[in-house]
């Protein structure tokens, strides 16, 4: 189909076709760069974003180990404390520390038995102490008020890891979260234990804990935004939605949310920094993920800072410069689409007037003219132009020339008739010359006849025979003489013949010549 297209068309598709080929080259490289470093500038933001919220969360659950630290520090110098004052004592530290800090749902501490005073037996069932008289004080909040109970531990128990586990492994630690009522039927809370352990000489006496109300882990959360419309998140080690703004999704592990979040659990409960691309349930599109690790004092268990960013608000600002990268692109391609056009006919133009004219020469029309301002063309359009007008002209006059020599030819043919017919008249009348001698003859042979015949009589007559004889001498001369006139009228018109066969080859010669030259053009 390409090559059935005239040349301006083969020239606009050709040209057009490679420029747009450049630039729709040129275009998918600067999205793809573009697209690129928008992500790449995403990626740094959010983390960065993603630390700088992690580092709040972590504010707020180092006030509460630093608050429990403090405690065990306290009763860890029990020994300065009057054998008999400790444990109320440390029970007024408990509650006072409560009391003070509202986000605390409860202060406590376990020791082990007849590990803070060496007697146990002597405060049995007491306000602060377990049916054995082990050390055992727990405050909680309760509509307002401050409620002492003692705790009761099984450590047998899973549920008794916030005590089991600093025991074993002597470490500060952030228990998963949980929800718990500290009255039955009350009101259950959304919280997680921090427990420190109370350490001797390297011996273990026991644990100071304080339960911590995540509720305001879920608002500070709850206030972090990122981008428009991008939200923050906070997961355990373990890999529970710590705070979500989804709310179905607290309490929810990462795995029972998506399959597809095992890596991220594990990068999590390493504590390493992790980041994905995947599908918000929560804003219905497709997110960037990154998650940080909080690092929470000594503990073994770090929790989890993630910010989630909508993709499309990534790449807001490329998807706005792609916009106009392509309606500059495609103005600057119509532009130049019209400046293709325009030389493209300029060019095209007298090419075609070329073409039309080697047509009509073809068809044996040389009538046409090539207009003035192509002559003045330079380069190959000007000789061209040149070129057809200078052979339209010589044909012009090649044709004048033969069409002059044509009527030379008519003309000569018509004198070569007219000799001709002279000719014709010569030749009849050398017959009608013919035809007498023929008759003379056939007289001479009747009267030789005669003589042969009549011998006697020609004897008889002899004066009548020499008066014959002398008759037949008169025609015979008269007849020699007509035979050469004939011969002399032959050899003229003979001459004349061979001149105008002459002067004819001559002139069918150089026509046949200029003919040749015709058709070479």
């Amino acid at each position: 189909m390409f090559k059935k297209m005239n040349l301006q068309t083969r020239m606009m598709v050709s040209i057009l076709g490679a420029v747009l080929l450049v630039f729709c080259s040129v275009m998918a490289i600067v999205i793809n760069q573009s697209r690129s470093t928008a992500m790449s500038n995403a990626y740094q933001l959010s983390e960065a974003e993603a630390r700088d919220k992690a580092s709040m969360i972590d504010a707020e659950l180092e006030n509460a180990l630093s608050v429990t630290r403090t405690l065990a520090k306290n009763f860890e110098g029990f020994d300065n404390y009057p054998i008999s004052a400790r444990r109320s004592t440390f029970s007024m530290m408990l509650e006072n520390t409560l009391k003070s800090n509202s986000n605390f749902l409860c202060v406590w501490t376990v020791w082990e038995p007849n590990a803070l005073d060496g007697q146990d037996a002597d405060f049995i069932n007491t306000r602060d102490s377990d049916q054995t008289g082990r050390f055992m004080p727990s405050f909680y909040w309760s509509d307002g008020q401050v409620m002492a109970e003692v705790a009761s531990i099984d450590e047998s128990s899973p549920d008794a890891s916030y005590y089991t586990i600093p025991k074993k492994t002597q470490q500060e630690t952030f228990m998963e979260p949980y929800h718990y009522s500290y009255v039955e039927g009350g009101q259950e809370y959304w919280e997680t234990t921090v427990s420190v352990p109370i350490m001797k000489d390297g011996r273990f006496l026991g644990v100071v804990g304080i339960d911590l109300n995540l509720n305001r882990i879920q608002k500070l959360t709850a206030g972090v935004k990122a981008y428009d419309t991008g939200y923050g998140m906070v997961v355990s080690n373990d890999g529970i939605y710590v705070a979500h703004p989804r709310t179905e999704a607290v309490g929810q592990n990462v795995i029972e949310v998506s399959k597809e979040n095992g890596p991220m659990h594990n990068a999590i409960k390493a504590g390493q920094v992790f980041s994905q691309t995947d599908y918000s349930l929560q804003l219905e599109t497709d997110v960037y993920r990154v998650y940080v690790p909080i690092k929470i004092g000594e503990t073994t268990a770090p929790w989890s800072f993630g910010i989630a960013v909508p993709l499309k608000e990534i790449l807001a600002d490329t998807y706005r410069m792609v916009y106009v990268f392509i309606g500059i692109g495609l103005f600057s391609f119509l532009i130049f689409s019209l400046v293709i056009f325009l030389i493209a006919r300029s060019i095209t133009r007298p090419i075609s007037l070329a073409a039309s004219g080697m047509e009509q020469m073809a068809n044996y029309n040389v009538s046409f003219g090539v207009p003035e301002k192509y002559l003045s063309y330079g380069g190959e359009i000007g000789l061209l132009a040149i070129s057809i007008d200078k052979t339209t002209r010589n044909m012009r006059e090649l044709l004048s020339q033969i069409a002059m020599a044509t009527q030379e030819m008519a003309a000569s043919s018509q004198q070569l008739t007219a000799t001709a017919e002279s000719v014709s008249a010569n030749m009849q009348e050398v017959s009608a010359s013919t035809e007498e001698i023929s008759s003379g003859l056939e007289s001479v042979s009747a009267s030789v006849e005669e003589v042969n015949a009549s011998s006697e009589e020609m004897s008889a007559s002899l004066s009548e025979l020499a008066s014959e004889a002398a008759n037949g001498s008169d025609t015979a001369r008269n007849i020699e003489s007509r035979a050469e006139l004939v011969q002399k009228d032959s050899q003229e018109a003979s001459d004349l013949l061979d001149k105008l066969y002459r002067e004819l080859h001559e002139k069918l010669n150089q026509s046949i010549a200029e003919a040749a030259v015709v058709e070479q053009i």
